[in-house]
């Protein structure tokens, strides 16, 4: 089977059909903490090749090669260092799961035919498309004509860097029809609509809840999916605290206030979700609570540096947190300040490895005591959880 893979791939390198391939699930032998391979087909001023994006923990290494040296490349990694692929070209999507051993190989039409762009230097390919799609021109995104609006650039700019960030995250879960996903604090719903626009398209089939607690924002939300067709995305009216997250595959909370971040961290911690998805907004409670240590008031006398230090201390606790109750973490610039100054996100992808639950608490104690802090919100939650 990891033959036959192979032949696919190197199949769509000499015929250019590739969209793209991603290899997950790492196994104990992978080198240095690589957690994900992805790759794609670009155009250079020397030919083809195959850029490799080799994803790290706190780290990202881009490098483009040759066919030959790509196709040896990846039929090395899957025979020692990661148990699933997923290949996507023109017409049809290749996966390769490694179960202890014995190689198991599916494919499946490609119902989505997304165009391949290969360009390395030019605009990248949208992962959605603007013409004649409703929401976005409902939610004043794009004309009546498809075209994104000068002024929304940077929103649609940040809404297609989430959908790639959330397709390299989705790949590492379990292939699964009516995939459930809670968005918390869904806003209007333009990073929600762009999530189900692109689900919908794929093998997925999601069904998507957006938490919202304002009515006349659930109402037009509600009205723009039914306008759209999405019959599987619903808004309601609900605060993240009050929502019953029981079920749920998928957790997302953008840009949630303060401790909002923290309730929607435990929702998704005690629904045993296989991924969660942040990115914190403020932080004002642990801000309120900082005792700044003596050997550090000089760097710390400037509010916003004390500020930034409540962020940095918050998130490090987060992730802590999700690590203690079994998931592995990513914390990360989701996009340049450039574009929004809420540009922190924290990925937990749930796992089954045994924790050493007391070195982690641990840990967090020692930062709780190192700053003067009683508590951080979802460590307080959670610490009867366990």
């Amino acid at each position: 089977m990891l033959e036959n893979f192979g032949h696919h791939f190197g199949q769509s390198l000499r015929e250019k059909t590739l969209l793209k391939l991603s290899l997950s699930k790492p196994t104990k032998t992978v080198d240095e903490g690589l957690q994900n391979v992805y790759a794609r087909l670009v155009q250079l001023k020397t030919g083809w090749q195959v850029q490799f994006t080799l994803r790290y923990q706190f780290r990202d290494v881009t490098k483009n090669v040759a066919f030959d040296a790509a196709a040896e490349a990846v039929t090395n990694w899957l025979s020692s260092s990661f148990d699933m692929a997923n290949l996507h070209t023109n017409s049809t999507i290749f996966t390769l799961e490694n179960k202890k051993g014995s190689y198991l190989l599916h494919q499946a039409k490609n119902k989505q035919n997304t165009p391949s762009t290969f360009s390395n230097n030019k605009e990248k390919m949208r992962r959605l498309s603007t013409e004649g799609n409703i929401w976005l021109h409902r939610l004043g995104i794009t004309s009546n004509k498809g075209e994104v609006l000068k002024e929304k650039q940077a929103k649609f700019k940040q809404i297609d860097k989430y959908l790639e960030v959330m397709e390299g995250l989705l790949e590492a879960l379990p292939q699964k029809n009516g995939l459930k996903i809670a968005d918390m604090g869904a806003g209007k719903g333009y990073l929600t609509f762009a999530l189900y626009d692109l689900l919908a398209k794929s093998e997925r089939k999601p069904v998507i809840y957006g938490i919202e607690q304002r009515k006349d924002v659930v109402a037009t939300a509600n009205m723009i999916a039914e306008e759209a067709g999405f019959g599987d995305l619903q808004f309601l009216e609900n605060t993240i605290h009050a929502y019953n997250a029981a079920n749920i595959d998928v957790l997302i909370a953008l840009h949630a206030c303060d401790t909002a971040t923290d309730d929607a961290l435990e929702k998704g911690i005690l629904a045993g979700a296989k991924l969660i998805v942040v990115a914190p907004c403020c932080h004002k409670q642990v801000r309120r609570a900082i005792e700044t240590p003596s050997n550090l008031q000089a760097a710390l006398q400037h509010g916003i540096l004390l500020e930034r230090q409540a962020e940095l201390l918050t998130d490090a606790i987060r992730a802590l947190v999700l690590e203690k109750h079994g998931y592995s973490t990513k914390v990360f610039e989701f996009i340049s300040l450039e574009h929004t100054g809420k540009n922190v996100m924290i990925t937990a992808l749930k796992h089954a490895k045994k924790v050493d639950t007391a070195a982690i608490q641990q840990q967090i104690e020692d930062l709780k005591c190192l700053f003067g802090i009683r508590f951080q919100a979802l460590d307080t939650a959670l610490s009867s959880n366990l």
